[in-house]
Parts: structure tokens; sequence; C-alpha cells
């Protein structure tokens, strides 16, 4: 199913949401001024599992990070493949962290959070697509580098580019509408 929402565009919506993510997806509402505490989330439970990944990825762990990352940086960033891929990275990363709680919270955020990650407004050009495979690129690299710091710090900022473009274009968005 579609949903329009003002200032926000259309989403795809689950047809038959559980009981548990009926209640999430009422309390968030898709607004833009809830996307701040979106990723204020994001942040604190990838931020983890950055610097936990950075201490437990194995070598499959690191191999199947690395391909996610290949495939990416031939992609344009707002094409299926590479949103595809983006997931599969982040659930890479989760499975890093040697931790299935972490992982299973990663796929709960994505399924319940589908109308954030699919916010197509921001549509960034050549310049910005390479910052942010830069942004992934840097995340593998403390990660691989065994640096909690450094893959925190990628995540982190990779996730404050992402928040300030999209609230910037939800702003033009809204300031068109009037």
């Amino acid at each position: 199913a579609l949903a329009i929402c003002h200032g926000a565009g259309t989403f795809v919506v689950s047809a038959t949401p559980t009981a548990g993510e009926k209640a999430v997806d009422e309390l968030i509402k898709i607004e833009a001024n809830k996307v701040g505490e979106f990723f204020e989330i994001r942040r604190s439970l990838e931020g983890w599992c950055a610097g936990q990944a950075a201490k437990a990825a194995t070598k499959s762990h690191l191999s199947a990070m690395k391909a996610r990352l290949d495939a990416m940086k031939t992609l344009d960033v707002t094409s299926d493949a590479w949103e595809e891929n983006d997931i599969g990275f982040h659930a890479a990363l989760a499975a890093a962290t040697g931790n299935p709680l972490a992982v299973r919270m990663m796929e709960i955020m994505r399924g319940s959070f589908t109308a954030f990650y699919r916010l197509k407004r921001y549509i960034p050009n050549r310049e910005e697509q390479t910052l942010i495979w830069q942004h992934h690129a840097d995340i593998y690299e403390g990660v691989r580098g065994r640096s909690p710091e450094r893959a925190q710090a990628a995540i982190i900022g990779h996730m404050d580019f992402i928040e300030a473009k999209l609230a910037e274009s939800l702003e033009d968005f809204d300031a068109g509408e009037t």
C-alpha cells in the first residue's frame, strides 16, 4: 500500500504490520521533525555496532562488508541496487559484532522505519555520492583496522551528513508547498 504524507512524500507501507511495528509507526508518524529522533536512535545503535565490530569482526565478516562496499562504488546512490547493498552493508556491520541481538534490532529498525530509509527527497549530486561512498569505506577501514574510535566516528559522521541533507530537502519541500 502507499501512504501519502504531507511534507514528506509517498512511502511504501507494510500491508500487514505486526503489533510491534504498528505501535512504532503510530509513535513516529512520518514527520520531518521526527527525522532527528530517528537518527539519534540509529547513531546510538549503529555507533555501538561499529565500535563492537572493530573488536569482534572475523575475516568472513570483513569480506561480507567489503563485497557490499565494492558493489556500492559503481552504483548510483538513488538506485534500488545501491539501496540493497547499503542495507546489506549495515546488516554485515551488525553481524560483525557477533551479537545476534544487534542483528535483530537492526532488522526491526529497518522494518519499522522503512519510510525513513526510503526518503528519496534528498537526491545527492555526483560529489556527494562519492562522499557517501567514502563514509562507508571509512566505516569499513575503521573496523578492518580494529579501531572502534575510527569506526564509530565514521558512522556517526555519515549519520550527521545524511540527517542534515534530509532536513534541508524537507525544508525546501515544505517551503515549496506554501
